[in-house]
């Protein structure tokens, strides 16, 4: 008996890792007594769908949680817009030369490169392509 129910425990564990952590589940959590510090750990290193909104966060604060943490949850959207935004503007772009040496991308929208310091890099060949 005690073995099925260490591992129905070990499987809700694992099931409950997966599921992104929402405003009701860090409420559920804080209700059961968990500490701040427990918390904060958890919306670092969990994955989390917050809602962020002015109802959201009124919400977390009308249950008791900290200013702490709902600033903890605010910041931590604001992170994630900011790495996504991030990870969009460096997204590869395959770029054109014309014979005049005029950089384009695919579309034809034409491009300017600004070096803010010297590359680190080693050069790398250019081959032209016959346009």
């Amino acid at each position: 008996m005690l073995v099925r129910t260490l591992l129905l425990v070990s499987a809700s564990v694992a099931f409950a890792a997966a599921e992104p952590l929402t405003n009701q589940g860090l409420v559920q959590l804080a209700e059961a007594g968990y500490s701040e510090a427990f918390l904060l750990d958890l919306i670092q290193t969990r994955p989390t769908r917050f809602d962020t909104s002015v109802g959201g966060l009124v919400y977390l604060a009308k249950q008791g949680l900290s200013e702490k943490l709902l600033r903890t949850v605010a910041g931590l959207d604001a992170k994630k817009q900011e790495d996504k935004q991030n990870a969009q503007a460096q997204q590869p772009v395959r770029l054109r030369m014309s014979r005049e040496g005029t950089l384009t991308t695919e579309q034809g929208s034409p491009v300017t490169v600004l070096i803010e310091s010297p590359l680190k890099a080693k050069p790398v060949p250019v081959y032209r392509s016959n346009l």
